[in-house]
């Protein structure tokens, strides 16, 4: 029955019938009833709709139901709302936060490369927790094995700056080619800059050769 309700939902939700007929009411109620897929549903349109309290209700409930993608969500309701300063106190917004870290955290450690690159950006950036890049890199390598650009032009500058990681620049440029080459445009820009910085390196080595190449001639005549 829930099945067959749910495709009727889907069906008429936001016509004319939905509301003459009480088809919403239906979803709600058996979203409520723990149906995890409904749950989720109703927590991104609540989402989209700035209602972000629902949201996080509908969310949370989906998580304990077992819906994968519903951590994350979460995390980034509780993300939205930690951002909100006009509206939330410090405490409330490093409340909020520590929320966010949570979920994206679970979230993360079954997998999810979008919540392994937020929990690695807030170990980059200390939002939440403390500063850690070693930590950083770690989440965030997870993410870009599963080739998430963001996540793999992050690791690119991990190696070009040396943060978190050994300064390295063929394994920079080896992140950055991956990225390009899938259209990420940062990366390809970063791949230029790389470029230009060795050809700027090599004509610097070649002018403090040259004089000493035209000395040794010059003692040798």
């Amino acid at each position: 029955l829930s099945g067959c309700r749910y495709s009727l939902i889907m069906w008429l939700r936001g016509s004319q019938e939905a509301v003459l007929d009480g088809t919403t009411p239906w979803l709600h109620e058996d979203a409520w009833r723990s149906d995890p897929h409904l749950c989720h549903m109703l927590g991104c349109e609540a989402h989209e709709a700035g209602k972000l309290r629902l949201a996080a209700r509908f969310f949370k409930r989906s998580s304990k139901a077992g819906h994968h993608w519903a951590p994350l969500f979460l995390g980034n309701v509780y993300a939205h709302m930690a951002e909100r300063r006009s509206s939330v106190s410090a405490r409330e917004g490093r409340l909020y936060r520590e929320r966010a870290l949570k979920w994206w955290r679970i979230a993360a450690e079954s997998g999810v490369a979008d919540a392994q690159r937020h929990l690695a950006t807030s170990y980059l950036e200390g939002l939440g927790v403390r500063q850690d890049e070693v930590e950083a890199v770690t989440w965030m390598r997870k993410a870009a094995e599963q080739l998430d650009l963001l996540a793999t032009h992050a690791m690119g500058e991990a190696y070009r700056d040396g943060r978190g990681v050994v300064c390295d620049r063929k394994k920079a440029r080896h992140w950055f080619q991956l990225s390009a080459s899938a259209g990420f445009a940062k990366s390809a820009e970063a791949l230029e800059a790389l470029d230009a910085e060795k050809r700027m390196k090599a004509a610097s080595e070649s002018a403090h050769t040259q004089p000493l190449v035209e000395k040794n001639t010059l003692y040798a005549k």
